[in-house]
């Protein structure tokens, strides 16, 4: 549930009374189907989006578009029942048109462009933040028909839900889960190592694994989960302490409390394996996203967070404050001198920015997701260079890779990723029976062409100097034929992550884990690469 102050209310409505709903609609759904040309799947219907010219003239477009922009016009008169006002819509685009919840978000973030570009230095960053804030409380009203990914801190669990969580957790060891999981979000993920610097020797994986800092720290953390297993119909109330503390005065990046859940979600797949079935998996894939948006709910403005990086600048406690910063003004002329460099060499991003981004990845522990931030509105292309660009260990990765049965595996990882995230299955609704997990998982065609994916994948584990080359023709059929949202490339590379760590338990080290979450990264990248 959104909380929107009298301030935000205010911002939110002044602007809303000038805004030109047809002319920005239309604008702002063509944005969408330009910027992000998957999202045109569900729009067959509407005749010629061929090009992005095509697009912004087409009637049916700017017709939907002002139509969808007219709802948020019912949000704005709602702002305190955005689940109430978008309950039909939700049912609509979630049980019916199996829409990607990332499309909500999606849209939100064109339509907080579509308003900067009308109406320029009014839109100051006060009024964006209300915004900001908005899209996504709209977002999630949107998402909430879809039971199993839900980013709202008001969570309903089932009754199975719950049994499912409750009964795996009295088996939990809390302190061994519990080390082990942040030393894999240490290890897998670096850059949140900026956080603990007061834990000595984090240089290695044997040092984190054995640090016992890191595991007393560990146990901390999941005993908190257990506080939020015993309180599951009131996530927000239970973190409100932590999240006070981890947003107003640690600044951490909230993208890292996903990361966490998603590190617990593989140390409970590597402890018990089979008993992790994909029902288990989807009830605390739920959880640990809801702990996540209860830990991040103090975060009222755009990225906070990122003003840890920013501390030796002085007072940043308010927007006017900020934007009147020298400092920032002048490290924001500094960003964008290196920007235009960049423009310079658009076919050499990666040399043009390898000392930066050694800077940024080694140095400073910059969570890559900033630099996406920092450039939202540029193509990943752009972002990607400024992250890090290191090889996977190939001996490591094909060393393990031969030990794993590809059917078995293969048609595990498709059958998850069906029942974990159900909105996927609208691209195989010629498999017959999905209706449960049970279906999915003993779908014959489910089975066939989860082996079909791994071997794919398996034949990019054999070119991993050249992924983008080895996936060509996928990526031409699933993004210019298929429209598939790029997102699902990277959701079927995590649960292929957490299906190996369930196969191989303890084999399945960080340090391989590490390498792997590269390999999988690479290979949706690759898949993607069309819409680049």
């Amino acid at each position: 549930m959104v909380h929107f102050t009298a301030e935000e209310k205010a911002a939110i409505t002044g602007l809303w009374g000038k805004v030109n709903v047809e002319e920005a609609g239309g604008e702002a759904l063509g944005r969408l189907l330009v910027v992000y040309p998957w999202t045109q799947r569900f729009f067959d219907s509407f005749g010629n989006l061929s090009s992005a010219s095509a697009i912004m003239g087409n009637p049916k477009v700017k017709a939907h578009g002002k139509k969808v922009l007219t709802s948020f016009g019912e949000a704005i008169k709602n702002l305190d029942n955005l689940k109430g006002a978008f309950a039909k819509l939700s049912e609509l685009h979630c049980d019916k048109l199996h829409v990607d919840p990332e499309n909500f978000r999606l849209l939100g973030n064109v339509i907080v462009i579509i308003l900067a570009t009308h109406f320029g230095r009014e839109f100051t960053p006060d009024v964006q933040s209300a915004w900001q804030k908005l899209v996504s409380g709209v977002a999630t009203a949107l998402a909430h028909k879809i039971t199993s990914k839900l980013p709202d801190t008001m969570v309903h669990f089932t009754t199975e839900d719950k049994a499912a969580v409750a009964s795996l957790w009295t088996k939990v060891n809390v302190e061994v889960v519990g080390g082990e999981s942040l030393a894999r979000l240490l290890i897998v993920y670096p850059w949140t190592q900026r956080f603990f610097d007061s834990f000595g020797n984090l240089c290695s994986e044997s040092a984190i694994m054995g640090n016992p800092k890191v595991k007393a720290h560990g146990r901390k953390v999941l005993n908190s989960f257990g506080n939020a297993i015993k309180h599951m119909d009131d996530l927000k109330g239970t973190f409100a302490d932590l999240s006070e503390l981890h947003c107003d005065k640690l600044h951490v990046d909230p993208e890292n409390f996903r990361l966490l859940g998603n590190m617990i979600l593989i140390v409970l797949a590597t402890h018990f394996s089979k008993e992790f079935t994909p029902q288990m998996q989807a009830a605390w894939q739920k959880l640990t996203n809801a702990v996540a948006n209860a830990l991040a709910h103090k975060l009222l403005v755009v990225y906070p967070w990122t003003q840890r990086f920013f501390e030796s600048f002085g007072n940043l406690p308010s927007a006017d404050d900020i934007m009147g910063n020298a400092k920032v003004k002048a490290r924001d002329n500094k960003v964008l001198d290196s920007f235009t460099e960049g423009l310079k060499y658009v076919d050499h991003l990666q040399g043009v920015f390898s000392l930066l981004s050694e800077l940024h990845c080694k140095n400073l522990h910059v969570s890559p997701e900033n630099i996406r931030r920092s450039f939202s509105v540029l193509p990943d292309t752009f972002t990607a260079a400024t992250q890090t660009d290191t090889m996977p260990n190939k001996a490591l990765i094909t060393g393990f890779w031969s030990k794993v049965k590809v059917d078995e595996v293969g048609a595990e990882a498709l059958g998850r990723l069906l029942v974990v995230y159900p909105w996927t299955q609208r691209f195989f609704e010629h498999f017959g029976d999905l209706s449960t997990a049970d279906a999915v998982l003993g779908n014959a065609k489910v089975k066939a062409h989860g082996k079909k994916v791994l071997d794919s994948f398996s034949n990019g584990v054999q070119h991993l100097d050249d992924l983008k080359g080895t996936f060509a023709q996928l990526s031409e059929l699933h993004c210019d034929k298929l429209h598939v949202d790029p997102e699902n490339f990277r959701l079927l590379g995590n649960v292929l992550v957490v299906v190996l760590a369930r196969h191989f338990g303890k084999e399945f080290t960080p340090e391989l884990q590490a390498e792997f979450q590269k390999v999988v990264a690479g290979v949706a990248s690759a898949l993607a690469h069309r819409y680049h």
